[in-house]
């Protein structure tokens, strides 16, 4: 197991979703897990900080890795879970409240800042009406009032106001942002304008783009999903190459702790299925 230290939900103080790890910090589930695998598995090995730079499958179908260090390894069959990474709005002060105060998933943070108001930031994958009220449905079971923010966009705003339909706890502000900062004593979030008013919000759901970490996928040649996802056959996690898998955010739409897991099990026991069926020359129960 190779991995690199680079983890989606480091900026997260705490965890949900995963029963018996509710408020507990991401880097404690790690550690267990890591623990729990390598104390009773001794056919487990795990590489800390080490980036695989290259990947390919050769004419004899091994799979050849190498690290950024030169070290090389081979092996048969080759699971992918090297996840994705947020691509940070080009707004001051995005970067530094993501996770904090700015949330992509309203079921895995929000609920501990529930209260009078909450914002959508209705830019980038938020930024059409369906997928910005959808947000801000699941805000109106957390806040009294929701604001969705257009940044300038009128036209936008005035589209998400016609699809407002009986609601009457939402509004739009067209107002360009200029700057998000956290609020007094850290708690909140306050939203800059350029024409020099703010507003002050519990907190702001966002979704920006992701992208996959790194470049192996690409190195193989697999095909993607067109949200540039590892595609993969469902439910068996196996990508277009024969012989590689995609376990967790860089093959799935839906993207959190839980998919992950259960990916990486399947992921796991189907590359473990078709290795053993190639070993006895066997076809394997399932289409892999």
């Amino acid at each position: 197991v190779f991995d690199n230290g680079q983890y989606r939900n480091a900026a997260a103080d705490y965890m949900h979703l995963i029963p018996g790890w509710d408020h507990k910090p991401p880097s404690d589930f790690r550690t267990a897990a890591r623990s729990q695998m390598t104390d009773s598995y001794d056919v487990i090995r795990i590489l800390e900080d080490t980036n695989v730079a290259t990947a390919q499958k050769t004419d004899q179908g091994i799979f050849q890795l190498s690290d950024e260090a030169g070290r090389t390894w081979s092996g048969k069959k080759l699971i992918l879970a090297t996840g994705v990474e947020d691509v940070m709005l080009d707004i001051p002060g995005y970067a530094e409240l993501w996770g904090k105060a700015i949330f992509h998933c309203l079921y895995c943070k929000g609920y501990e800042q529930r209260g009078a108001s909450a914002g959508v930031l209705a830019v980038g994958p938020l930024g059409n009406v369906n997928t910005a009220l959808h947000i801000a449905r699941q805000e109106t079971a957390l806040s009294k009032r929701v604001t969705l923010y257009c940044n300038g966009n009128e036209t936008l705003a005035a589209e998400i106001v016609a699809g407002f339909g009986t609601a009457t706890n939402m509004k739009t502000d067209t107002r360009k942002v200029k700057e998000l900062v956290a609020g007094s004593g850290g708690q909140g979030i306050v939203i800059r304008f350029d024409d020099g008013s703010e507003a002050v919000e519990d907190y702001l759901a966002h979704q920006p783009p992701t992208r996959p970490r790194g470049n192996l996928a690409d190195q193989l040649g697999l095909e993607k999903a067109p949200n540039g996802e590892v595609k993969v056959s469902s439910p068996f996690q196996q990508a277009s190459l024969r012989g590689v898998f995609a376990a967790g955010d860089n093959g799935a739409m839906l993207k959190n702790v839980p998919n992950a897991v259960f990916s990486g099990h399947v992921a796991g026991q189907m590359a473990s299925t078709q290795l053993l069926a190639d070993l006895n020359g066997q076809k394997s129960l399932f289409p892999l």
